[in-house]
Protein backbone atom coordinates (compact mmCIF):
# COMPACT_ATOMS: atom_id res chain seq x y z
CA UNK A 1 0.00 0.00 0.00
CA UNK A 2 1.64 3.27 -0.85
CA UNK A 3 1.84 6.23 0.80
CA UNK A 4 -1.21 8.88 0.61
CA UNK A 5 -0.71 11.96 -1.69
CA UNK A 6 -3.49 13.71 -1.29
CA UNK A 7 -2.90 15.09 2.68
CA UNK A 8 -3.23 18.61 3.06
CA UNK A 9 0.50 20.37 4.40
CA UNK A 10 0.71 20.63 7.95
CA UNK A 11 0.65 24.76 8.84
CA UNK A 12 4.52 26.48 9.58
CA UNK A 13 3.37 27.12 12.86
CA UNK A 14 4.93 25.25 15.51
CA UNK A 15 3.29 23.11 18.67
CA UNK A 16 1.58 25.55 21.64
CA UNK A 17 4.20 25.43 24.12
CA UNK A 18 3.73 22.91 27.17
CA UNK A 19 5.56 23.43 30.38
CA UNK A 20 6.23 19.49 30.42
CA UNK A 21 8.15 19.09 28.01
CA UNK A 22 17.22 11.64 1.80
CA UNK A 23 16.63 8.02 1.99
CA UNK A 24 15.04 5.89 -1.28
CA UNK A 25 12.29 4.43 0.48
CA UNK A 26 10.45 3.01 -2.87
CA UNK A 27 11.95 -0.08 -2.06
CA UNK A 28 11.49 -0.71 1.76
CA UNK A 29 8.32 -2.42 2.68
CA UNK A 30 5.62 0.21 3.84
CA UNK A 31 3.07 0.35 6.78
CA UNK A 32 -0.49 -1.26 5.87
CA UNK A 33 -2.75 1.71 7.22
CA UNK A 34 -3.23 5.05 5.01
CA UNK A 35 -3.63 8.14 7.19
CA UNK A 36 -6.93 8.07 7.87
CA UNK A 37 -9.72 10.63 5.62
CA UNK A 38 -11.22 11.59 9.10
CA UNK A 39 -8.26 14.36 9.30
CA UNK A 40 -8.94 15.89 6.06
CA UNK A 41 -9.35 19.91 6.58
CA UNK A 42 -12.91 19.18 4.54
CA UNK A 43 -14.58 18.11 7.90
CA UNK A 44 -13.01 20.69 10.06
CA UNK A 45 -15.83 23.14 10.82
CA UNK A 46 -15.48 26.90 8.67
CA UNK A 47 -13.76 29.86 10.90
CA UNK A 48 -12.69 26.90 13.40
CA UNK A 49 -8.59 27.75 13.54
CA UNK A 50 -7.78 26.08 16.64
CA UNK A 51 -8.94 22.56 15.08
CA UNK A 52 -8.21 23.21 12.14
CA UNK A 53 -4.67 24.02 13.31
CA UNK A 54 -4.75 21.11 15.19
CA UNK A 55 -5.89 18.52 12.35
CA UNK A 56 -2.98 19.91 10.08
CA UNK A 57 -0.30 18.92 13.02
CA UNK A 58 -1.83 15.19 13.22
CA UNK A 59 -1.15 14.96 9.28
CA UNK A 60 2.43 16.54 9.91
CA UNK A 61 3.18 13.89 13.00
CA UNK A 62 1.46 11.12 10.92
CA UNK A 63 3.84 11.56 7.95
CA UNK A 64 7.09 11.53 9.91
CA UNK A 65 6.11 8.52 11.51
CA UNK A 66 4.93 6.74 8.58
CA UNK A 67 8.52 7.89 6.74
CA UNK A 68 10.08 6.15 9.97
CA UNK A 69 8.30 3.25 9.72
CA UNK A 70 8.48 2.78 5.92
CA UNK A 71 12.31 3.38 6.45
CA UNK A 72 12.38 0.69 9.25
CA UNK A 73 10.57 -2.01 8.46
CA UNK A 74 11.31 -4.01 11.95
CA UNK A 75 9.61 -1.04 13.87
CA UNK A 76 6.51 -0.58 11.49
CA UNK A 77 3.70 -3.59 11.97
CA UNK A 78 3.89 -2.39 15.75
CA UNK A 79 4.63 1.42 15.02
CA UNK A 80 1.53 1.53 12.50
CA UNK A 81 -0.92 0.31 15.55
CA UNK A 82 0.38 3.16 17.32
CA UNK A 83 -0.17 5.74 14.34
CA UNK A 84 -4.01 4.60 14.21
CA UNK A 85 -4.40 7.13 17.16
CA UNK A 86 -3.07 10.35 15.46
CA UNK A 87 -6.63 11.05 13.92
CA UNK A 88 -9.16 13.77 15.02
CA UNK A 89 -12.02 11.89 14.57
CA UNK A 90 -13.37 7.70 14.84
CA UNK A 91 -14.64 6.95 11.69
CA UNK A 92 -18.22 6.30 11.58
CA UNK A 93 -19.13 8.39 14.80
CA UNK A 94 -20.54 11.46 14.38
CA UNK A 95 -19.01 14.81 16.08
CA UNK A 96 -15.67 15.55 16.47
CA UNK A 97 -14.14 12.60 18.61
CA UNK A 98 -10.71 11.95 19.00
CA UNK A 99 -9.54 8.25 19.46
CA UNK A 100 -9.66 7.06 23.21
CA UNK A 101 -6.18 6.47 24.54
CA UNK A 102 -6.46 3.42 26.73
CA UNK A 103 -5.63 4.26 30.47
CA UNK A 104 -3.69 1.50 32.58
CA UNK A 105 -5.92 0.96 36.00
CA UNK A 106 -4.72 -1.58 38.85
CA UNK A 107 -7.20 -3.91 40.61
CA UNK A 108 -8.11 -3.29 43.70
CA UNK A 109 -10.03 -5.66 45.93
CA UNK A 110 -13.05 -3.49 46.01
CA UNK A 111 -13.18 -3.44 41.75
CA UNK A 112 -16.47 -4.11 40.36
CA UNK A 113 -15.69 -6.76 38.17
CA UNK A 114 -18.14 -5.17 34.94
CA UNK A 115 -15.22 -2.62 34.92
CA UNK A 116 -12.81 -5.67 33.73
CA UNK A 117 -11.58 -6.34 30.09
CA UNK A 118 -11.78 -10.16 31.39
CA UNK A 119 -12.20 -12.64 34.63
CA UNK A 120 -8.63 -13.38 34.73
CA UNK A 121 -7.49 -10.09 36.20
CA UNK A 122 -6.37 -10.97 39.43
CA UNK A 123 -6.11 -8.17 42.27
CA UNK A 124 -2.39 -5.94 41.84
CA UNK A 125 -2.57 -6.63 38.07
CA UNK A 126 -2.73 -3.59 35.10
CA UNK A 127 -5.63 -3.33 33.04
CA UNK A 128 -7.38 -1.08 30.54
CA UNK A 129 -10.54 -1.42 29.27
CA UNK A 130 -9.71 -3.56 26.57
CA UNK A 131 -6.76 -5.85 27.80
CA UNK A 132 -5.14 -7.30 31.11
CA UNK A 133 -1.93 -6.06 31.08
CA UNK A 134 -0.53 -7.61 33.99
CA UNK A 135 1.56 -7.10 37.40
CA UNK A 136 3.85 -4.72 35.49
CA UNK A 137 4.77 -3.70 32.02
CA UNK A 138 7.96 -1.60 30.43
CA UNK A 139 6.87 2.07 28.68
CA UNK A 140 8.56 4.73 27.33
CA UNK A 141 7.31 8.51 28.65
CA UNK A 142 6.30 10.35 26.02
CA UNK A 143 4.52 13.74 28.10
CA UNK A 144 3.65 14.72 31.91
CA UNK A 145 1.47 17.08 33.17
CA UNK A 146 0.42 17.87 36.91
CA UNK A 147 -3.30 16.96 37.38
CA UNK A 148 -6.39 17.60 40.52
CA UNK A 149 -9.18 15.25 41.33
CA UNK A 150 -12.09 15.93 43.88
CA UNK A 151 -14.70 13.38 44.49
CA UNK A 152 -17.73 13.53 46.33
CA UNK A 153 -17.95 10.73 48.97
CA UNK A 154 -20.08 7.74 47.29
CA UNK A 155 -19.90 9.30 43.62
CA UNK A 156 -17.88 8.10 41.14
CA UNK A 157 -17.77 11.28 38.84
CA UNK A 158 -15.53 13.51 40.09
CA UNK A 159 -17.13 16.76 41.66
CA UNK A 160 -14.15 18.90 39.75
CA UNK A 161 -10.72 18.37 38.19
CA UNK A 162 -8.29 19.74 36.28
CA UNK A 163 -5.62 18.89 33.60
CA UNK A 164 -3.04 21.57 34.78
CA UNK A 165 -3.65 21.74 38.79
CA UNK A 166 -3.99 25.74 38.09
CA UNK A 167 -8.16 25.78 36.92
CA UNK A 168 -10.28 23.27 38.02
CA UNK A 169 -13.57 22.82 35.30
CA UNK A 170 -15.97 23.20 38.49
CA UNK A 171 -14.56 25.72 41.02
CA UNK A 172 -12.08 27.56 39.10
CA UNK A 173 -8.70 28.74 40.42
CA UNK A 174 -7.22 25.70 42.04
CA UNK A 175 -4.63 28.02 44.26
CA UNK A 176 -8.06 29.87 46.03
CA UNK A 177 -9.71 26.69 45.82
CA UNK A 178 -10.74 26.08 49.53
CA UNK A 179 -11.15 22.13 48.99
CA UNK A 180 -7.14 22.36 48.59
CA UNK A 181 -6.82 23.27 51.90
CA UNK A 182 -5.50 20.67 54.96
CA UNK A 183 -4.27 20.45 58.52
CA UNK A 184 -1.85 17.78 58.99
CA UNK A 185 -2.00 18.60 62.99
CA UNK A 186 -5.55 18.02 63.05
CA UNK A 187 -5.43 14.80 60.93
CA UNK A 188 -7.48 16.77 57.75
CA UNK A 189 -6.69 15.72 54.71
CA UNK A 190 -7.32 18.18 51.29
CA UNK A 191 -10.63 16.65 49.60
CA UNK A 192 -8.96 17.40 46.04
CA UNK A 193 -6.18 15.01 45.24
CA UNK A 194 -2.80 16.43 43.56
CA UNK A 195 -0.80 14.10 40.94
CA UNK A 196 0.93 13.50 37.74
CA UNK A 197 -0.51 12.06 34.15
CA UNK A 198 1.54 10.44 31.74
CA UNK A 199 1.22 9.57 28.12
CA UNK A 200 3.69 6.53 27.56
CA UNK A 201 3.84 4.22 24.35
CA UNK A 202 5.23 0.29 25.02
CA UNK A 203 8.71 -0.09 24.63
CA UNK A 204 7.70 -2.59 21.21
CA UNK A 205 5.67 0.96 20.00
CA UNK A 206 2.92 -1.19 19.69
CA UNK A 207 0.56 0.38 21.94
CA UNK A 208 -0.55 4.29 23.40
CA UNK A 209 -1.07 4.42 27.20
CA UNK A 210 -1.80 6.99 29.31
CA UNK A 211 -1.42 6.41 33.17
CA UNK A 212 -2.37 8.42 36.27
CA UNK A 213 -0.75 8.88 39.45
CA UNK A 214 -3.41 10.10 42.28
CA UNK A 215 -3.56 9.78 45.58
CA UNK A 216 -1.49 7.17 46.99
CA UNK A 217 0.22 6.80 44.45
CA UNK A 218 1.08 10.73 43.89
CA UNK A 219 4.68 9.63 45.45
CA UNK A 220 5.96 6.86 42.40
CA UNK A 221 4.59 9.67 40.09
CA UNK A 222 6.69 12.50 41.36
CA UNK A 223 9.65 9.79 41.61
CA UNK A 224 8.91 9.02 37.66
CA UNK A 225 8.75 12.75 36.99
CA UNK A 226 12.11 13.00 38.46
CA UNK A 227 13.88 9.99 36.82
CA UNK A 228 12.31 10.76 33.28
CA UNK A 229 14.51 14.41 33.65
CA UNK A 230 16.68 14.09 30.81
CA UNK A 231 18.43 16.32 28.57
CA UNK A 232 17.30 14.38 25.41
CA UNK A 233 13.72 14.27 26.38
CA UNK A 234 11.27 12.32 28.61
CA UNK A 235 11.67 10.21 25.92
CA UNK A 236 15.30 9.05 26.08
CA UNK A 237 14.89 6.27 28.71
CA UNK A 238 11.90 3.60 29.37
CA UNK A 239 11.14 2.34 32.64
CA UNK A 240 8.99 -0.01 34.56
CA UNK A 241 5.28 0.54 35.95
CA UNK A 242 4.59 -2.14 38.32
CA UNK A 243 2.12 -2.51 41.42
CA UNK A 244 3.17 -2.67 45.32
CA UNK A 245 1.26 -4.31 47.89
CA UNK A 246 0.59 -1.71 51.01
CA UNK A 247 -1.44 -2.06 54.34
CA UNK A 248 -2.89 -0.08 57.06
CA UNK A 249 -5.80 -0.31 59.58
CA UNK A 250 -8.56 -0.25 56.86
CA UNK A 251 -6.94 -3.35 54.79
CA UNK A 252 -4.68 -4.15 51.85
CA UNK A 253 -4.49 -2.46 48.93
CA UNK A 254 -2.23 -1.54 46.00
CA UNK A 255 -0.27 1.72 44.72
CA UNK A 256 1.47 2.18 41.59
CA UNK A 257 6.14 1.82 41.77
CA UNK A 258 8.19 2.85 39.03
CA UNK A 259 12.04 1.88 38.41
CA UNK A 260 14.33 2.44 35.47
CA UNK A 261 14.76 -0.39 33.12
CA UNK A 262 18.19 0.83 32.60
CA UNK A 263 17.42 0.58 28.97
CA UNK A 264 18.16 3.47 26.47
CA UNK A 265 16.57 4.59 23.47
CA UNK A 266 17.88 5.08 20.36
CA UNK A 267 17.79 5.28 16.77
CA UNK A 268 14.78 5.15 14.70
CA UNK A 269 13.00 4.10 18.32
CA UNK A 270 13.96 7.55 19.46
CA UNK A 271 13.11 9.33 16.44
CA UNK A 272 9.28 8.13 16.52
CA UNK A 273 8.90 8.66 20.56
CA UNK A 274 10.06 12.27 19.99
CA UNK A 275 7.17 12.70 17.06
CA UNK A 276 5.10 10.87 19.62
CA UNK A 277 5.96 13.56 22.48
CA UNK A 278 5.01 16.05 20.35
CA UNK A 279 1.69 14.60 18.86
CA UNK A 280 0.74 14.41 22.95
CA UNK A 281 1.97 17.77 23.70
CA UNK A 282 0.03 18.99 20.81
CA UNK A 283 -2.72 16.97 21.83
CA UNK A 284 -2.53 17.81 25.32
CA UNK A 285 -2.68 21.74 24.16
CA UNK A 286 -5.93 21.56 21.80
CA UNK A 287 -7.43 19.70 24.98
CA UNK A 288 -6.80 22.75 27.49
CA UNK A 289 -7.79 25.36 24.78
CA UNK A 290 -11.33 23.44 24.96
CA UNK A 291 -14.01 25.78 26.49
CA UNK A 292 -15.63 23.79 29.64
CA UNK A 293 -19.75 22.99 29.34
CA UNK A 294 -19.97 25.70 31.33
CA UNK A 295 -18.71 28.68 29.42
CA UNK A 296 -20.10 27.13 26.47
CA UNK A 297 -23.32 27.43 28.47
CA UNK A 298 -22.01 31.38 29.17
CA UNK A 299 -21.47 29.95 32.76
CA UNK A 300 -19.39 32.20 35.54
CA UNK A 301 -15.86 29.90 34.73
CA UNK A 302 -13.01 31.82 32.99
CA UNK A 303 -11.41 31.32 29.80
CA UNK A 304 -8.71 28.97 30.94
CA UNK A 305 -10.95 26.10 32.45
CA UNK A 306 -10.80 22.82 30.35
CA UNK A 307 -13.68 20.27 29.99
CA UNK A 308 -10.79 17.77 29.74
CA UNK A 309 -9.91 17.62 33.47
CA UNK A 310 -12.62 15.62 33.63
CA UNK A 311 -11.07 13.07 31.10
CA UNK A 312 -10.11 10.45 33.66
CA UNK A 313 -9.99 9.56 37.24
CA UNK A 314 -10.63 6.75 39.25
CA UNK A 315 -13.65 5.44 40.80
CA UNK A 316 -13.83 5.17 45.00
CA UNK A 317 -14.16 1.61 44.99
CA UNK A 318 -10.80 1.73 43.06
CA UNK A 319 -8.75 3.49 44.79
CA UNK A 320 -6.76 3.01 48.07
CA UNK A 321 -8.56 2.66 51.32
CA UNK A 322 -6.50 5.76 53.12
CA UNK A 323 -5.93 8.65 50.53
CA UNK A 324 -2.99 10.03 52.97
CA UNK A 325 -1.01 10.40 49.47
CA UNK A 326 -3.30 13.02 48.21
CA UNK A 327 -3.25 16.89 48.43
CA UNK A 328 0.67 17.35 47.72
Amino acid sequence: MSKPTNKTPAPAETAPPIDVEGENLSSVTTPTVDAPASTALATTPKGDERTLLYECKLSEFYDKLFDIAAANPELSDNLTESMAYLVARVEGMEGNRQVPIPYINMRQGLTKEAKLPSENVKQGDLYTDLERIGPEVKLILLHAHNKRVKFTQGSDRPDCSSNDAVTGFKYGSCEACPYRARDEAAGIRAACSFGYAFAAVSTDFKQLYQIDFMKTSSGAGKKLLKLASHPQGIFSRSFKIYTSKEKNDKGEYWVFAVSPTGDKVTGAEYDAARILSQFFTARYAYMQSRPSNEERAGGPLNATASASGAAHTEADADAAPDFSGAGL
